[in-house]
């Protein structure tokens, strides 16, 4: 075997053993931390999202119980509805 055969013999396993450890060591070492942060990135921005609907419902619900209460007032005007009175215009001791 001549001496150039056997240097690019030794380079070639050379390379492909730095391959197998390179590949090894990011899919062993290096992704788990990744893929680990991107879970703890993935569940906060989830905790954040559902506190930002929690607000929005209770925002939505200030806004439509407000409105609400105006809906016996709508129709006291428009039938003159004596419950309404008694429940909100007598005065109570």
């Amino acid at each position: 075997m001549r001496v150039s055969t056997k240097i690019l013999l030794a380079l070639t396993v050379v390379m492909a053993l730095h391959t197998l450890l390179d590949y090894g060591v990011h899919r062993f070492v290096v992704l788990p931390g990744y893929l680990a942060q991107e879970e703890a990135q993935a569940r906060k921005d989830m905790v954040r999202c559902l506190e930002a609907l929690g607000r929005e419902i209770h925002h939505l619900d200030v806004f439509t119980n407000d409105w609400a209460a105006w809906d016996d007032t709508v129709r006291f005007v428009k039938d003159r509805n004596e419950a309404y009175v008694r429940s909100n215009l007598e005065e109570r001791p």
